[in-house]
């Protein structure tokens, strides 16, 4: 994760860091095992991420990751 803008960081109900970037996706920490994870927007699978401009993120009281994109509009 060189060179990476964070524009919006989330910490969820389960102690996984979510972060927003500009460009480059949405990245996912694992404070326990230090993996990250990795969510990228890929023209070809409607169910990847809708833009790699990660502005907002949200987790609803059930649990849910909301992701707020530029370009990409709203998507969990």
């Amino acid at each position: 994760m060189s060179q990476v803008i964070a524009l919006s960081i989330l910490e969820d109900s389960q102690g996984m860091f979510w972060i927003g970037t500009m460009g480059q996706g949405l990245y996912r920490l694992d404070r326990q095992s230090g993996r990250l994870t990795a969510y990228q927007h890929k023209p070809e699978d409607p169910r990847s991420l809708a833009s790699n401009n990660v502005m907002a993120l949200l987790e609803d009281a059930i649990g849910t990751l909301w992701v707020g994109t530029h370009g990409g509009g709203l998507g969990r």
